[in-house]
Order: C-alpha cells, then sequence, then structure tokens
C-alpha cells in the first residue's frame, strides 16, 4: 500500500505508521497466506486511527481486516468513514462486549491465519513481514514475549513475559500470578485450522478470554511459532481495561485456572491452590492502604504459605 493513498486525520504524529511505512521488498519471493485482522473497538477516537494505519501499512501482500465497533458515540465512526476505502468490513452497533464482537469478527473473517487488535493497541514495523516470512505450513499458533508498552510512543518502555516458552497449560494457569506468565493478545495469531478445532472465545468473559482460548490451544498440543522479537505495543493507561484489572479481572481468570487445574498434576494443582489463596490475601493486605500497618503485612506474610512465595 502507497503511503501517500491513506488518508490522515491526525497529522501532528511522526514515525511509523505516520510518515513511515513497512518495507514491501521485504515480502518479495514467496506466496503469503491470507492474514484476517479483527479490531473490536469502542469509544477510542483517540487512537484508533494509528492501529488501522499500524495494520494497513505493514503492506502485508493478501491482508483481510475488520472493524467491529460496539456503537461509539466519539469520533470513531468518523474516522472508519474516512477508511472505509481501506476496510474490508466495518460496522458500529451495540454489542455484548469485547468477547462479542472479536466473535463477530471471526465469523465473518475468511483469512487463512486469524488475529485481533485491540484499537488503541498495534503492530510495530515489519512485523508482519519478519513474522510470516519465518513459519512453515505446520504451524498452527504463533506467538511472542517482546512489546512496547506506552502512553505514547516517545515514553515507551519494553516489556518481555520471560515464562511463556514453550507453550505450557501448567505456566499458563499461572496468568493471575505473574505477567511473566501472561502472552500478550497483541502478539497471537492462529491458523483457521485451530479456530475450527477449539472454537470462539467464551464470551461470558470480560477480562481472561484470550487466557481462557490460549488455555484451550494449549490443550490441543498446537505446532507453534514463537518469535522473541518485539512485534507490537499496547497502551496501558487510565482507559485501558487492563487498568481497571483489579478484583474482578483477578477473579474471574482464578476461575479459569481452576477450571482448566484438572488437566495438571495432582502436586500442581494443590501447588496451583496455594498461589491462589497468596494472591488473595496478598491482594487484600494492599487494598484498602492495609499494607501501611508493618504489623498487618507482617502477620499476613507470617501466614502465607511457604511454597506460594517462590
Amino acid at each position: 500500500m502507497n503511503l501517500e493513498l491513506l488518508p490522515r486525520l491526525d497529522t501532528k504524529k511522526q514515525g511509523f505508521p505516520w510518515d513511515e511505512e513497512s518495507n514491501v521488498s521485504l515480502y518479495e519471493g514467496r506466496q503469503y497466506p491470507k492474514l484476517s485482522i479483527v479490531v473490536p473497538s469502542y469509544n477510542q477516537g483517540h487512537f484508533i486511527e494509528e492501529t488501522l494505519r499500524c495494520i494497513l501499512l505493514q503492506n502485508y501482500p493478501n491482508l483481510e481486516l475488520i472493524i467491529i465497533d460496539g456503537g461509539s458515540t466519539d469520533n470513531t465512526v468518523e474516522i472508519l468513514k474516512s477508511y472505509d476505502d481501506f476496510i474490508d468490513f466495518w460496522i458500529s452497533e451495540k454489542d455484548e462486549g469485547q468477547s462479542d464482537a472479536i466473535n463477530k469478527g471471526l465469523k465473518r473473517a475468511t483469512g487463512d491465519w486469524l488475529a485481533f487488535m485491540n484499537s488503541d493497541d498495534g503492530y510495530l514495523k515489519d512485523a508482519f513481514a519478519n513474522i510470516f516470512s519465518e513459519i512453515s505450513n505446520e504451524v498452527d499458533f504463533i506467538y511472542g514475549n517482546q512489546g512496547y508498552v506506552v502512553k505514547t510512543m516517545q515514553d515507551a518502555q519494553l516489556r518481555i513475559s520471560k515464562n511463556i516458552y514453550p507453550l505450557s497449560v501448567s505456566k499458563l494457569l499461572r496468568f493471575f500470578k505473574d505477567v511473566n506468565n501472561i502472552i500478550p493478545s497483541q502478539s497471537v495469531f492462529f491458523s483457521r485450522k485451530l479456530m475450527d478445532k477449539i472454537g470462539l472465545y467464551d464470551q461470558e468473559l470480560h477480562y481472561g478470554m484470550d487466557f481462557d482460548w490460549y488455555v484451550r490451544a494449549a490443550l490441543t498440543i498446537p505446532k507453534t511459532h514463537f518469535t522473541d522479537f518485539p512485534t507490537f505495543f499496547y497502551r496501558l493507561d487510565e482507559h485501558a481495561k487492563t487498568a481497571k484489572y483489579h478484583w474482578r479481572g483477578f477473579y474471574e481468570v482464578v476461575a479459569i485456572a481452576r477450571k482448566y487445574a484438572k488437566y495438571l498434576s495432582k502436586f500442581d494443582q494443590k501447588r496451583l491452590e496455594e498461589e491462589v489463596a497468596y494472591d488473595i490475601q496478598l491482594r487484600s493486605v494492599f487494598s484498602d492502604g492495609k499494607a501501611t500497618n508493618f504489623t498487618t503485612f507482617k502477620d499476613w506474610f507470617l501466614s502465607s504459605p511457604r511454597d506460594a512465595i517462590k
């Protein structure tokens, strides 16, 4: 895609994907599978243009872009209309939340490979070229461990999930405990064959739907491709859903961990439950300023399961 062909509503920003694009020559010499990217969106008009551009300006030669907006009341629809010629399908209507929006998009997608990208996050320059020039036909699940957390791209900091390779149900079920066990959804691409095998996202889940899906995927023991270089960025500010995670999100992912604990050994099941109990106590102590009382903190720490602290 020619950079000059795209509309541009925000004229102030610089760098990729504003006045730079991915290198088209990186795709030369081979056929590329059709890739469908689904973007669930709701009132992210401040960011969605950047998300659209960082997908389109990957210059991937066989791309399908689908936007499922939940009836935004900000300027999102205006932006989508401006980019209408470059989006394969978009709709703006009330939905049942992010999981529902992702599923709507996946049902419409026709790609051999699929992914979803949040409407306030995005891919880094040349990400698609670097990933899809390396994979073999046997691969079903692509994921990575490095990306940038940002408020603006100028203050970006590299974040690495250190405990997600190789793909392991036991590691994934510790999602609630440590960010090092979290597969960044922005790094994930999966084959249509894998989606057909395990199904869509659970629409009852609002914080851990990706975590639940990855566990289901891991249980099938898919052929994976792991990338250990930065491919994405995501925002962590007061508007992000992850910033509002706290108790509700925590209990949702704990329930998911307990649901799939039956696939672990008896020893690992016991260890997981100890870790859950530890984290519940830890969150309780640190909520509402309780940890400012050293005696309260000391009593909690000394009563915590030793194995769970390791």
